[in-house]
Order: C-alpha cells, then structure tokens, then sequence
C-alpha cells in the first residue's frame, strides 16, 4: 500500500459489523482527524436509506473520521468529494476515466454499472459540523448478482487490483480532493463531478423523494451540491436528497 497521506492514521479491522459504526463511536471518543478504518470483511454494513452493502472477503470497506470547521449545510457535499476521489483513485488501478461515471447523490459506476457506494454519517454541534464519517464501500473482487441497480467488481471490469493498492490509491485522491474543497470551495467539486457525471443536461429522470417518484429532466448541480431538475411542468426543483434513475 502507499503511505498515506500527512495526517492520517490507518487502522485495519478484523471482520467488523460497519467500519462506520466503529468510526462514529471513535469520533464521539475523541478520535483525531484523519484516523481511518478498514476492513475487507464487513457483516453489516449500510448503505443510503438503511440498504445493506455486502462486503465478502477481498473487497474494501473504509471510513474515514473528519472534523472540518464549517456550517452544517455543508456537510453533504463531503459525499460528492469522496465520489470525485474514487473516480480518480479507480484510474490509477488501471481503468480508463471514460468507463468510469458518477451517480448523484453517491455512486460510482463502470460501465454503468454499480461498484462503489458511499455512506456519510456525522454528528453537529448547534449550526456547526462537529465531525463527519465517511465510509465508502468498493468491489474489487466480488459483486452481488441480483440488485436494486445491477453491479460489478473490478475483476469483473477486467481490472487486477488488491484491496491495499485501491485503498492506497483512494486516501491520495480523497486528500487531494478534500483539500481543494476546503481552499476552493464547491464550485471545484460540482465542475469535477459534472465532469464525470453518467447523467448530462437534456437527460429524462426518475427521481425517488421521500416516497414520491416523479419524473424531470436533469439540469444539473445546485450551489450547494443538490440535484438540479426541471419538473414536467417546466418549473426548475433541486432535490437534497433522494435516488435517480435514468431512462435508456
């Protein structure tokens, strides 16, 4: 594996429940930024909405524990720079950038297919981010056959990658990444998301909402990181949180 980044501290896991789970518990025990956690075997992991994440031997779990000073209505995007991250990290195991795109709020694909999912967990105090965790799941080996979106590993994509060296690759980016949002601010994320997007402008969407589905046409991202969409009606909404679906 490569060093890790200035600043970070890797803790590796046996067999664990979530290495969120672990991590939430170390931030409320005072762990320090930057501390890491991984396992390559997870039992019960999450995803968004409660979904489990299955991680058999040989694919990555990890959280990483954050305490970045800013408003809580910033937090969210942490998601999206994590995603711009992996995308990059992916490159380096070997996999050309246009197999690679970006789901909104927070998969990675290739090929269009599901490989990597991210999960942000935090905790406030008053209006501020008291700490953030950040846990982001990749199949490298394995990929479950039946799903609510169809998957792939990189074994599958014709990648060789070990779970150290897609780790290894991920915290560089993730740094990287982490760093020219808090110095830049969003607007270097939302052009380096966009970028990657599997979704362009013009795109018919099903979007889920709190129980609701309705159908919009992808405009893009918010200021703020949430999606962008104009209702069929013609009236532009932005949509903080929810899951998409493209239309073939």
């Amino acid at each position: 594996m490569n060093r890790p980044p200035e600043g970070y501290r890797i803790i590796r896991l046996d067999a664990v429940d979530s290495t969120n789970n672990v991590a939430k518990l170390a931030a409320a025990d005072s762990a320090v930024d930057g501390t890491v956690f991984w396992t390559s075997q997870q039992t019960a992991g999450r995803g968004t909405h409660g979904r489990e994440w299955s991680t058999p031997p040989g694919n990555l779990a990890v959280s990483i524990l954050k305490r970045p000073r800013m408003p809580i209505r910033f937090a969210a995007q942490g998601a999206l720079v994590s995603a711009v991250a992996l995308a990059d990290a992916l490159t380096e195991t070997g996999l050309s950038g246009d197999r690679i795109g970006l789901k909104w709020p927070n998969d990675v694909m290739v090929d269009g297919r599901k490989i990597s999912g991210i999960l942000l967990e935090g905790a406030a105090n008053d209006a501020a981010v008291d700490w953030l965790v950040i846990g982001v799941g990749v199949n490298v080996v394995y990929h479950p056959a039946e799903a609510r979106h169809p998957a792939t590993d990189l074994a599958a994509s014709g990648v060789q990658a070990t779970v150290e060296g897609v780790l290894g690759s991920f915290l560089g980016a993730f740094e990287r990444w982490w760093g020219r949002w808090r110095r830049y601010g969003f607007p270097v994320i939302a052009t380096a998301w966009s970028a990657r997007s599997q979704h362009r402008p013009g795109d018919l969407l099903t979007v889920s909402q709190g129980g609701q589905t309705f159908q919009a046409i992808y405009k893009g991202l918010s200021a703020d990181g949430a999606l962008v969409v104009a209702g069929m009606d013609g009236m532009d909404k932005e949509v903080a949180s929810g899951e998409i679906f493209a239309h073939a």
